[in-house]
Formats: C-alpha cells, sequence, structure tokens
C-alpha cells in the first residue's frame, strides 16, 4: 500500500509525449529489493551487438509476490538458485 502524505514534497509538472506529467514522493509500508548471492543487486540488458543501448531491469517492489516471482525467472534465466529478495521497512509502521 502506498502512503501519500499532504506535506511532502511536490514537484512541478513537465511533458512527457506531449502529457503532463507530476512527480510525487511515495512512501510504501515496505519494499522487496532482489537480491544476488545475500547482495541487493541490478540486472542490466544489453543490445546483442552494441553495448550503448542498454536498460536496467527494475529490482524493487511495493509486493512480495512479484518479487520472489522476478528472482525466480532470474534463477531460471541465469541457472542457479542464488538470485533471492530482502525486505526493507518504510513508512512510518502506522503511526501518525
Amino acid at each position: 500500500m502506498h502512503i501519500m502524505r499532504p506535506s511532502l514534497p511536490q514537484a512541478g509538472s513537465w511533458p512527457v509525449r506531449n502529457q503532463p506529467k507530476t512527480a510525487h514522493i511515495i512512501v510504501p509500508e515496505e519494499w522487496w529489493i532482489m537480491t544476488y548471492r545475500g547482495a541487493v543487486c541490478m540486472i542490466k540488458d544489453t543490445h546483442n551487438y552494441a553495448d550503448d543501448r542498454h536498460r536496467y531491469r527494475r529490482n524493487g517492489w511495493t509486493g512480495e509476490t512479484v518479487a520472489r516471482s522476478t528472482a525466480r525467472r532470474m534463477n531460471e534465466l541465469f541457472h542457479t538458485e542464488d538470485f533471492g529478495v530482502r525486505q526493507i521497512a518504510g513508512g512510518d509502521h502506522g503511526r501518525s
């Protein structure tokens, strides 16, 4: 669950593909990150023929299920059991 607090700063709007976008700070109650051999990791996808076109895959989620599913898929892709997830507490844990 995302907690939005009106006291958090909000950035101005900017156009993205002719649609206005506004940045908001979201403070989740918990965050799940992917790990490799116990350390936080990132997966970089590169083009087969040139390294100048790449992207980093998402490595953090607010839901445990999608985090564990992604770690399982990475274990299958890399033929290993070294990918896992770690929970990080966020939010104010129910305090107002």
